[in-house]
């Protein structure tokens, strides 16, 4: 009997370097559906949270799970969208080989052509780019077809960190709608650009410092207790995109 909804737990991760705490007691949960924003400073461990959940990096103390849904590895569940998406494909792949590989090594069940297909469908490209070098592509291109290479998997939660980095407005936009209309995926969204993040996730997090300092829906987090920190974000975020 399949369970509830998956979930991905993040629960008391501590990460260190050295003899540094780079994150310390995190705990964040994440439903497939849901978008939430992680927010903080620059160099406050995003991105060392991030890289910690997916293994890249080892846990000091804590634990990493999805709870509910069907059986999958984490390696099929959860995926990374790095901030340097087109570093992540191999430049003289073409398209559809990196989007077939990870089917093959994963041993994913069923048909992989249409699992391609139905992905680049749902990240807004055309299956002619599927016959081209990852060299090739503009980098809006490399970042969705990371993305697709995730779908096509079956992953069910997305840890997209900056993922509107180098993007001119028209595709920030683009990007944000995109990632919107992934209803049955599970987001965390590691961005700067707290318009962006508004337009897109429904609560965030706050980190300061390695610490989740605060979290809660948009209105608790810039009302007036809101996170001082958000406040610093929001007068440096451009107020319009277009």
């Amino acid at each position: 009997m399949q369970s509830l909804t998956p979930e991905l737990r993040i629960e008391q991760v501590d990460v260190r370097a050295g003899d540094t705490l780079i994150v310390h007691n995190a705990c964040l949960s994440l439903s497939v559906g849901q978008r939430v924003a992680l927010l903080g400073r620059s160099g406050c461990g995003k991105t060392t949270l991030l890289h910690a959940v997916m293994g890249l990096i080892p846990l000091d103390s804590g634990e990493v799970e999805v709870r509910g849904g069907a059986s999958k590895s984490l390696a099929r569940m959860v995926q990374l969208i790095p901030q340097d998406a087109a570093g992540s494909l191999s430049p003289r792949l073409q398209v559809e080989a990196l989007l077939a590989r990870p089917l093959a090594k994963l041993k994913v069940p069923g048909d992989h052509r249409q699992r391609i297909l139905q992905a680049m469908q749902q990240v807004d490209l055309s299956p002619s780019l599927l016959n081209r070098k990852a060299h090739e592509l503009s980098g809006g291109q490399a970042q969705r077809v990371a993305i697709a290479r995730a779908l096509a998997i079956g992953a069910q939660f997305l840890l997209c960190d900056e993922p509107l980095t180098g993007l001119d407005p028209a595709l920030k936009d683009d990007t944000v709608q995109m990632l919107s209309e992934l209803n049955d995926i599970g987001i965390l969204f590691v961005s700067h650009d707290l318009l962006a993040a508004q337009q897109l996730c429904q609560r965030a997090v706050v980190m300061e410092s390695g610490h989740i300092t605060d979290e809660g829906d948009w209105d608790h987090l810039l009302g007036p207790s809101g996170s001082p920190i958000l406040e610093e974000l929001l007068r440096a975020t451009p107020q319009l995109h277009s």
